[in-house]
């Protein structure tokens, strides 16, 4: 019991040490997050992240592997949104997706135990 207490600690430290990367080392304060515009961005891809991530996992694919198919898949999806459908490509918009798919595969592997 505290062997599996002691590694879910072990991955919330990974994780958060994940998530204060993402945030000062990208620089994600680069687009205005209180604008409604990212905000859907990032609730989009942040939803549809932890969706496949979570599919994923449940097909038993590893978190590694999950997480970085989930983030690419998102993101994928995200660029092909703001290319082909929208009539200019935002850079901002990009950037508050990244942000919304990291936490959309971060929050289901720290809430999972």
């Amino acid at each position: 019991m505290e062997l599996k207490l002691l590694s879910n600690l072990l991955s919330i430290l990974k994780m958060s040490t994940l998530v204060i990367t993402l945030v000062f080392g990208f620089n994600t304060f680069a687009f205005d997050y209180n604008e409604r515009d990212k905000k859907i961005h990032m609730g989009a891809t942040t939803v549809l992240s932890a969706g496949t991530y979570m599919i994923l996992r449940e097909n038993k694919v590893g978190k590694i592997k999950s997480g970085l198919l989930a983030f690419l898949l998102t993101m994928a999806v995200a660029h092909v949104k703001e290319d082909y459908f929208d009539d200019t490509y935002n850079k901002e918009d990009m950037e508050a997706n990244a942000v919304g798919s990291a936490a959309g595969v971060i929050i289901p592997i720290i809430f999972t135990f």
